[in-house]
């Protein structure tokens, strides 16, 4: 099973939902793998992680405050004036054409110019309702704090909801991020020596500044087979796999890339937001003046803190993922030679049948010991079939006898 298969079952893994098969490939893979047991460590963190977030509670004036939101709303609009009543009031026809005409002045000269200035403003409505609603999250959660302390951490929120509108627009005029590439490769050759190309692997990849990450070898009766995991700088990547191309016969090839630059520059993101709330907490737990206060304050900052220090290992497990390719290595050597003919001598001759001789006294002394042991395992039978064999001689002569 390969790597990229087991990440995509990891999930159902942690979760048991897999069938057992899947479950004991899983499991056998990830004994071998140090990168996908790292995986596997780091999902594992990330949900214990989101387990241990508290519940927020929303505040207990939530209801009332919506209500006096749409009351006055409702009076601001009580006091508009609707154009189609003045237009009723004017009565006149040339005042309906003086107003068409100042409307299709706006629409074709003044619109266009201001329709950024439009769309700044909705974007900045939205943040303000971000802002709004986690500012009485963390109301709810200091319900006796003082009025200038709860101004504050609205402040402090407001900024962290307003930041993410920010990011997107610098993302959009800043210049081209660099591409996070992880990138995989598995190869398979045929070679003729596996101890001596095995050691040319390993002092081609650490001459490239990499490293063996995993290595196995075996034997049947056909031939012996080595796996190297190996991790090469990714500038080497492709120069790395051309060389090693060039030890024996390829009998298979695979490339893979995965982008995570999204994943990354979000995680960076998100990562800068909760610093600044970070600081923005430690300047309001400074003032804070009651005990309920500086609790409430410090498991804000326990929540911002453990929600810093999962994003930045998730960026230090995609920079090395991105900084090192891994290459998967089979290397196997056929017991007889399809390459070339080998001639041993006649030391070799001789040697092997000598071996070949022993090994044929051998076989007939296990024969003959088989044998004695087969015989010894019916001796104990014989009786029983003598007795049998006696019993039906005499059936046979009485009913002979019958007969005549």
């Amino acid at each position: 099973m390969r790597c990229s298969e087991v990440c995509e079952l990891l999930s159902s893994y942690m979760d048991g939902m897999l069938p057992a098969e899947e479950m004991k490939a899983v499991d056998e893979h990830l004994s071998l793998c140090p990168d996908c047991r790292e995986e596997l460590r780091q999902l594992e963190e990330t949900v214990a992680i989101l387990r241990n977030l508290g519940e927020v509670e929303p505040p207990a004036d939530l209801r009332d405050s919506i209500l006096n939101k749409i009351q006055a709303s409702a009076r601001k609009g009580e006091q508009v004036v609707s154009i189609w009543d003045r237009l009723k009031r004017w009565g006149s026809l040339g005042g309906l054409v003086a107003v068409a005409a100042c409307l299709l002045f706006v629409a074709v000269v003044v619109s266009p110019r201001f329709s950024g200035f439009r769309m700044g403003a909705g974007m900045s409505s939205s943040t303000e309702e971000i802002a709004e609603g986690e500012s009485g999250f963390l109301a709810a959660d200091m319900p006796h704090a003082g009025q200038g302390l709860e101004m504050e951490i609205f402040n402090g929120a407001q900024d962290g909801a307003l930041e993410a509108p920010r990011q997107m627009l610098d993302m959009d005029s800043a210049p081209e991020v660099e591409r996070k590439v992880i990138k995989r490769a598995y190869l398979s050759l045929v070679v003729e020596d596996l101890e001596e190309d095995f050691e040319r692997v390993v002092a081609l990849v650490e001459e490239a500044g990499g490293f063996v990450q995993s290595s196995s070898t075996w034997e049947n009766e056909r031939q012996r087979t080595s796996n190297l995991s190996v991790r090469v700088p990714v500038d080497r990547f492709a120069n790395i796999l051309a060389r090693l191309e060039e030890l024996g016969r390829v009998k298979g090839r695979e490339i893979s890339g995965q982008d995570v630059t999204t994943e990354y520059v979000d995680t960076e993101a998100r990562l800068r937001n909760l610093e600044r709330q970070e600081e923005r907490f430690l300047e309001i737990l400074n003032r804070a003046n009651t005990v309920e206060e500086i609790l409430n304050i410090e498991r804000e900052l326990e929540r911002v803190r453990g929600e810093i220090e999962a994003l930045t290992a998730r960026l230090k497990s995609l920079d090395e993922l991105t900084s090192l390719s891994t290459i998967d290595i089979e290397l196997k050597q056929l017991k007889v030679s399809a390459e070339r003919i080998a001639t041993p001598g006649w030391q070799g001759v001789f040697a092997e049948a000598y071996q070949a001789a022993v090994s044929t006294v051998n076989s007939i002394l296990n024969f003959v010991g088989e044998l004695i042991i087969l015989i010894g395992r019916i001796l104990p039978f014989l009786p029983l079939a003598f007795l049998a064999w006696l019993g039906y001689r005499r059936y046979r002569k009485n009913r002979k006898e019958a007969e005549e």
